[in-house]
């Protein structure tokens, strides 16, 4: 989305200065120039990896109620989640339980299970049984790790309120 430019600013002669109005900024010409440059830019390491979090699920997430033993929950899963699957997993491999959960937050198991099942009604996640145990699932229309995401998580999520939102934002675009 382009920003819009409000207008230019002038000196006391009406001469336009080559600063530019933008919503409650002004940029001056030398900081548009360093901006353009490749000097303003910082490279990332190649090991660093990132979530992407949809921008309409973050009102929905904002808005929901979590509480602080769901958001911290939520946010574990999520720091946790594998490429495709948005399946959590420990960086060995091994599912992530809720004991492993209880662990890392130093959280009683009871509130780890009572948050979990919230974030479950909720659509954020899902519990599902697979061949070696249990696997929390991050909903892939609220988060995900890289660019695609499997059918069975796809469609595990595909009625949730947060699938309905993701698809209403891209209609709009």
């Amino acid at each position: 989305m382009d920003k819009k430019i409000i207008g230019y600013t002038t000196d006391t002669e009406g001469n336009v200065t080559g600063e530019i109005l933008e919503g409650d900024r002004m940029l001056k010409g030398k900081s548009l120039s360093y901006l353009r440059s490749q000097e303003s830019k910082v490279e990332l390491s190649k090991d660093d990896t990132f979530i992407k979090i949809f921008k309409a699920a973050l009102p929905q997430l904002s808005s929901c109620g979590l509480s602080v033993p769901e958001s911290r929950i939520f946010f574990y899963l999520l720091e946790n989640v594998r490429y495709g699957s948005n399946a959590a997993k420990e960086d060995n491999g091994t599912l992530i339980t809720r004991e492993t959960i209880s662990f890392e937050l130093s959280m009683p198991i009871s509130n780890v299970h009572r948050a979990t099942v919230k974030l479950c009604q909720r659509g954020l996640i899902a519990i599902a049984k697979i061949d070696i145990g249990k696997v929390f699932i991050v909903n892939p229309f609220v988060a995900m790790r890289g660019n695609n995401i499997d059918k069975t998580t796809y469609d595990l999520f595909k009625k949730t309120r947060w699938a309905k939102e993701w698809t209403a934002v891209r209609k709009k675009n």
